[in-house]
């Protein structure tokens, strides 16, 4: 399913996952890419799935708001429908830690499998 959302998000009617690795390649920190700092109004739009850090600490985006994430599980849900619900991050910048060509697959609709503790 990923790899045919792929192909729907960048207009490849046969794609194949060595296409997908090598995009992501180019996009990966270890490979020279930085990962983006992103606005409220943009986290707001970000799909389910996406995942953002202030620094220390690491969200993925579900349902308007940001879950924060540890080795742990799932905790405390940050923001809301509205970009002013992000105020919990005001003063910090936020990173978009998933690669550009993630999102644009779960732009397509591709659903990340959530762990129990995300439910809650």
């Amino acid at each position: 399913d990923f790899v045919r959302r792929f192909g729907v998000a960048f207009g490849i009617a046969e794609p194949r996952a060595p296409q997908v690795d090598k995009r992501l390649h180019k996009e990966r920190p270890a490979s020279g890419g930085q990962a983006p700092v992103v606005s409220a109004e943009e986290l707001a739009g970000l799909p389910d799935g996406a995942m953002v850090a202030d620094g220390g600490n690491a969200y993925a985006m579900r349902g308007g708001k940001a879950l924060h994430w540890s080795f742990a599980g799932y905790g405390d849900r940050v923001g809301g429908g509205d970009p002013v619900g992000f105020g919990g991050f005001a003063g910090h910048p936020i990173r978009l830690l998933t690669p550009a060509t993630t999102v644009s697959v779960l732009r397509q609709g591709y659903q990340p499998v959530w762990h129990p503790s995300a439910e809650t």
